[in-house]
């Protein structure tokens, strides 16, 4: 993509004001994981911004580079959901350089979030379960205010914090995670969704829900399953990753039925979330070779979507 200076020659400089509104509704295709339409509108905001960015001044840095900040999460998390690893780790350095631009403590804690989800999307456990740790290290100075940006961000992190450890087999510390994610919750809108984490109490109880599946405690996954009110988030890629995790646990339960179940409601919801994931597609993989359910035909539809072999 061409640098700033560049694109200006190109073009007229993009408003504040009307690009806020772009990413705005560009996030709501992301928390709605409509993949195909963010791939349509997302690149050409990217060279909005390279533009804004290059210009901005005074008290706009930092809104421009929020903004770049925004759109770069959701180019790491298309780029990871298609496999083009590289284009994702381009996104989160710009995220990264945005938060430095800004001189923000709050964008470096938003960066800091995406990277661990970058992270933990290739198996870097190690990684993302330090960055983890300093980053709630450099945002624990900042928490006597009653800034619910910050607070959100902090339980975003320790939530990323559990799941690490969870994948390190390491129930204490992901429990541990939790509950500071939990008690931060409360003190956060029912509906909070700071810098696309969707933080907010609901999805701390899908984080239980993913901790003990990654644990390997399937009787857990499906108690606490229960207890989650997965409507009252307003996130299909949120409700349809609940219900991924639901049916996995299903499957390890040995109750194929509910697994088929979980996984086309979760499929009917955000398809190209689920058909991208590879849990779902080992899922319905394991699906389409019993007949201990119901939905033999859906589940072989869903298999030729996946294009499984």
């Amino acid at each position: 993509m061409p640098g700033g200076a560049a694109l200006i020659a190109m073009t007229d400089v993009p408003a504040l004001p009307e690009l806020t509104s772009r990413v705005e509704a560009a996030e709501r295709l992301r928390q709605d994981a409509k993949f195909a339409a963010l791939g349509d509108v997302l690149p050409q905001i990217l060279r909005d911004l390279v533009v804004l960015c290059d210009v901005a001044e005074g008290e706009d840095v930092p809104r421009a580079e929020s903004l770049m900040l925004r759109a770069s999460h959701m180019a790491r998390v298309s780029s990871n959901l298609l496999g083009h690893h590289d284009l994702g780790w381009s996104a989160v350095q710009r995220e990264l350089v945005a938060a430095e631009r800004a001189e923000s403590p709050i964008l470096r804690a938003a960066a800091r979030w995406d990277l661990c989800g970058l992270w933990l999307h290739e198996g870097e456990l190690g990684a993302a379960r330090d960055m983890a740790r300093q980053a709630l290290d450099d945002l624990e100075p900042h928490m006597g205010t009653a800034d619910q940006t910050l607070r959100a961000l902090w339980g975003a992190m320790h939530l990323r914090a559990a799941v690490a450890w969870s994948r390190l087999w390491d129930r204490p510390e992901a429990e541990s995670h939790l509950a500071e994610a939990r008690q931060a919750a409360a003190g956060v809108p029912e509906d909070g969704n700071a810098f696309q984490t969707q933080f907010n109490a609901v999805n701390a109880e899908i984080h239980s829900v993913e901790v003990s599946l990654e644990l390997g405690h399937p009787r857990d996954v499906l108690s606490r399953a229960e207890l989650v009110n997965v409507g009252r988030i307003a996130s299909g890629e949120r409700q349809s990753h609940f219900w991924v995790c639901t049916a996995v646990g299903q499957m390890m339960n040995g109750k194929s039925a509910p697994a088929a179940d979980a996984i086309l409601r979760a499929d009917a919801i955000a398809p190209q979330h689920v058909r991208n994931r590879p849990i779902a597609r080992n899922l319905v993989d394991d699906l389409r070779s019993t007949d201990k359910h119901a939905h033999t035909a859906e589940i072989r539809r869903l298999a030729a979507s996946m294009k499984l072999g």
